[in-house]
């Protein structure tokens, strides 16, 4: 009788193709590493839309800062936007983030304004002296405290989106 090493992660991802071709008759890539419990897991696994992921953030010279943790969901019913378009607030939602998205990519591009961003993101940042969450800063649920950002694109973008939400909350 074989017994196989379950710590090599060839043979793993082998059985675990084969298994899925056995299944549901197609092969969907997915990697299990097991170090000896399941240590990670990227890909889709089914048919259905079981999807693994973990975030890793980086800085600008592609260094990787943090890992994010493991997540996995599933999509029971994926949207179909050519039926169903969004509308009402869904849509108006949409275009906010579509303008916030705009703003933050034309507003890093300008160096001026670039530089602004960078010494306001940096006066935020954890371990640093002096360092205070800004005070424009979303409020974390979990936490109940100004969140503090890693990325400089994920900060300005937030900034961005709290000042266009107070001017639309000031109008209504």
């Amino acid at each position: 009788m074989h017994m196989l090493n379950l710590c090599d992660s060839y043979v793993i991802r082998m059985l675990f193709i084969c298994y899925s071709y056995v299944i549901n008759r197609t092969i969907f890539m997915a990697e299990l590493k097991l170090n000896p419990i399941l240590e990670s897991s990227k890909g889709a696994y089914s048919k259905d839309g079981m999807i693994s992921r973990q975030k890793v953030f980086r800085d600008a010279s592609g260094r990787i800062l943090a890992y994010g943790k493991q997540e996995g969901y599933f999509i029971a019913n994926p949207r179909d936007f050519k039926r169903n378009p969004m509308k009402g607030k869904e849509l108006a939602h949409h275009n906010l983030w579509r303008e916030v998205c705009a703003q933050t990519k034309a507003q890093l591009l300008d160096p001026d304004k670039r530089a602004q961003w960078e010494t306001r993101f940096n006066a935020q940042l954890p371990n640093r002296k002096g360092a205070a969450p800004d005070p424009q800063a979303p409020i974390d649920k979990f936490t109940a405290k100004p969140k503090c950002y890693i990325q400089l694109h994920a900060f300005v973008r937030a900034m961005i989106y709290q000042q266009l939400l107070t001017r639309i909350n000031d109008e209504d």
